[in-house]
C-alpha cells in the first residue's frame, strides 16, 4: 500500500490502542475472575470463622460448661458481631428457611423466608439450602437482596457463600454485594485504562514528535525539490535539527543545487560562448563581404590597369620601331651629308670651275638637313611620347604594388580571423596564407616592371638628349650650307672659308653619324624594354588573374565552412 508515513506511524498508533484495548478486556476479565475467586474465598474464610465459632460452642455445650441454648444464644451473639468490610455481616438460616438471626435486618429473626423471593423471582433462602444440599453441605449462590444504606425497594445482585452446621441444623451464611465487586474490578480497570490511555499518550505523543522529525524534514526536502526541478537555485536547507539519516537526504538535495547550479552556469557559459561564436561568425561574414568587395575592385583596377599597361608596351614598341626607322634614315642622311660635305672639301680647289655643282650640291645638302632636321624632330617627338608612356607604365605599375600591398593586408586581416576562429577558421587561413603569396608575388613582379620601367625611361631620356644634340648638329649644319652658300655667291672670295667650314661639315657630320649610332642603341634598348615591359605586364595580368581565382576559391570554401 503506499501510505505516508504519518499514516504508517497513526496506524502503528492505531495497533497499539487495538492491542492496550484487548490488554484491558484480557485484563478486566481476569481481574474479574481473580476479584470473585478472591471474594469467593474471603466469603467462605468468613463463614468459616462463623463456622468454627459456632463449632466451639456446640463442642463446649457437649462437654457440659452450658447447656445447648445457651450455646446457640451465644454463638449467635458471637457470630452476629462479627463485621467485615465496609458493610460485611453474617448470617444464619435452618434448613427449614426459618431466619435464625439477621444482625442488619432484626425483624427477620424467627421468621419462615420460604416464600421470600428476589426481584429476579429467584428463592433466596430456600435457593442457599437447595446449594447446600446440593454441594455437599456449602456452597455459592447468587441472588437480589436490599443493600444497607440505600432504600428498601432497591435490591442488588449479591454473591452468598452458605456452609451448614449439621449438629444443629444451622445454615451459616456471608455474601458480598456484585455492585461493589464491579465497582473494584471498574477501578481496576480504570486504573489500568488510564495508565494505558497514558501510555497510549506517550506513544501518541512520540509518534507525533517522531512523525514531525521526520515528516517536517521531508516536506521541506520535498519542497525544495519541487522548487528545484521547476529550476529554482536559490533554495535553502536549514539541517542543523534533522535526524542523520535525513540530513543525508537533504545533504543530497543540496549536492543536487549545487549541481544544478553549476549545470545553470555551464548552460550560461556555452550560451554566451555560442553568442560568442555566432557573433564572430556574423563578424567573420562581414569581413569576407569587405574583403570580396574590395578584392574585386581591386582584381578588377588590376585586370584593367594590366590592359593598360600591355597596352602601352605594345605601343611603346610600335614607338620604339618608328623610331628604329626614323634613326635609319637619319644616319643614312648623316652619311649621305659626310660624303657630301666631304666632296664639297675635295672639290674646294676647283671651287672655281665646279660653282654651280657647289651650288646644287649645296642645295642638296640643305634638303637633307631640313629633312634631317625633320626626322630628328619627329623622332624627338616620339622619344617625348615613348617617355610619357613609360612615365604611365610606372604609374600603373605603383598602383599594381598599393593593391597588391592592401592586398596582403587583407590576407594578413583574414589570417587574424582565422586563427580566431579556431578549427573552423583552418581552411580560411590556408585560403588567406594563398592570398598573401599571390600578393607578395605580385608585389615583387610590379617591383621587377617598375626597374624595367625606370630603365626604359632612364634609356628615353638618353634617346631624348641624344636627338636633341642631333637637332642641334642639324641647326649648324644648317648654318653652314648656308654659309657655303654665301660663299658661293661670293665665288672665290670665300674659298679659304668654304675650305674651313667643309672641314668643320665633315666633322659635323662625322658626330651626327656618332650621335646616330647612339640614338640607334638607344633605340634597339627601348625597343627591348616594351617587349619585357609587355611580357611583364602579361605575368602581371596572369598573377592578377590567378589572384583572382585564389580569391573566389578562398570565398567559396569560407562560405562553405
Amino acid at each position: 500500500m503506499n501510505l505516508t508515513i504519518r499514516q504508517r506511524l497513526l496506524g502503528q498508533l492505531g495497533i497499539v490502542s487495538v492491542g492496550l484495548i484487548a490488554l484491558i478486556v484480557v485484563f478486566a476479565l481476569s481481574y474479574r475472575s481473580e476479584i470473585i475467586a478472591q471474594t469467593r474465598t474471603g466469603l467462605s474464610n468468613y463463614v468459616q470463622n462463623a463456622y468454627s465459632i459456632v463449632e466451639s460452642y456446640a463442642k463446649r455445650a457437649e462437654a457440659g460448661e452450658m447447656t445447648e441454648d445457651t450455646a446457640k444464644k451465644q454463638a449467635i451473639d458471637a457470630v452476629m458481631a462479627m463485621r467485615y468490610g465496609s458493610d460485611g455481616y453474617i448470617f444464619i438460616q435452618d434448613l427449614d428457611n426459618v431466619m435464625v438471626a439477621h444482625p442488619i435486618n432484626p425483624a427477620l429473626n424467627g421468621k419462615d423466608m420460604s416464600s421470600v423471593k428476589d426481584a429476579k423471582g429467584n428463592p433466596v433462602t430456600s435457593g442457599i439450602n437447595d446449594v447446600v444440599r446440593q454441594n455437599g453441605g456449602s456452597g455459592f449462590y447468587t441472588y437480589y437482596w436490599a443493600k444497607p444504606g440505600e432504600p428498601a425497594d432497591q435490591s442488588f445482585p449479591k454473591e452468598s457463600y452458605a456452609r451448614l452446621f449439621a449438629p444443629w441444623g444451622y445454615v451459616i451464611g456471608t455474601g458480598v454485594y456484585i455492585d461493589e465487586l464491579n465497582a473494584k474490578i471498574f477501578n481496576a480497570v480504570l486504573f489500568v485504562g488510564a495508565l494505558a490511555l497514558a501510555i497510549l499518550g506517550a506513544v501518541g505523543f512520540l509518534a507525533v514528535m517522531i512523525s514531525r522529525s521526520i515528516n517536517n524534514p521531508l516536506g521541506r526536502i520535498k519542497t525544495a525539490m519541487l522548487q528545484l526541478a521547476d529550476g529554482r537555485t536559490d533554495i535553502e536547507l536549514d539541517d542543523a535539527h534533522m535526524p542523520p539519516d535525513i540530513k543525508e537526504m537533504a545533504d543530497t538535495v543540496v549536492v543536487f543545487r549545487d549541481n544544478a547550479v553549476e549545470r545553470q552556469a555551464l548552460r550560461e557559459k556555452q550560451d554566451a560562448e555560442q553568442n560568442r561564436r555566432l557573433e564572430r561568425q556574423r563578424r567573420v561574414e562581414e569581413l569576407i563581404q569587405i574583403f570580396q568587395g574590395s578584392s574585386e575592385e581591386a582584381l578588377a583596377a588590376v585586370g584593367q590597369y594590366m590592359d593598360q599597361v600591355q597596352n602601352s608596351a605594345k605601343a611603346l614598341a610600335g614607338i620604339a620601331e618608328s623610331t628604329s626607322t626614323q634613326a635609319t634614315g637619319a644616319a643614312g642622311a648623316s652619311d649621305e651629308a659626310s660624303n657630301n660635305v666631304q666632296t664639297v672639301a675635295a672639290a674646294s680647289e676647283e671651287l672655281a670651275a665646279s660653282i654651280s655643282e657647289i651650288s646644287s650640291q649645296v642645295g642638296r645638302t640643305n634638303q637633307i638637313v631640313d629633312l634631317a632636321t625633320s626626322s630628328t624632330e619627329a623622332a624627338n617627338e616620339k622619344v617625348a611620347a615613348l617617355a610619357e608612356a613609360a612615365q604611365k607604365i610606372g604609374d600603373v605599375v605603383n598602383l599594381i604594388q598599393d593593391i597588391a600591398e592592401q592586398t596582403n593586408l587583407l590576407a594578413l586581416n583574414a589570417t587574424i580571423e582565422a586563427a580566431r576562429a579556431g578549427e573552423m577558421g583552418k581552411g580560411f587561413a590556408v585560403v588567406a596564407s594563398e592570398v598573401k603569396t599571390l600578393a607578395n608575388q605580385t608585389a615583387k613582379a610590379t617591383e621587377e616592371i617598375g626597374s624595367q620601367i625606370a630603365f626604359v625611361q632612364e634609356s628615353t631620356r638618353e634617346a631624348v638628349e641624344a636627338i636633341e644634340g642631333i637637332a642641334k648638329t642639324m641647326v649648324d649644319v644648317n648654318g653652314y650650307t648656308s654659309s657655303i652658300a654665301a660663299a658661293v655667291e661670293e665665288q672665290g672670295a670665300a674659298t679659304n672659308e668654304i675650305s674651313r667650314n667643309a672641314g668643320e661639315a665633315a666633322s659635323g657630320t662625322l658626330r651626327v653619324a656618332q650621335n646616330m649610332s647612339g640614338v640607334m642603341e638607344r633605340v634597339a634598348e627601348t625597343n627591348q624594354s616594351a617587349d619585357q615591359v609587355e611580357q611583364l605586364a602579361r605575368e602581371a595580368a596572369g598573377q592578377a588573374n590567378n589572384l583572382r581565382m585564389a580569391v573566389s576559391d578562398f570565398l567559396h570554401k569560407i562560405a562553405a565552412a
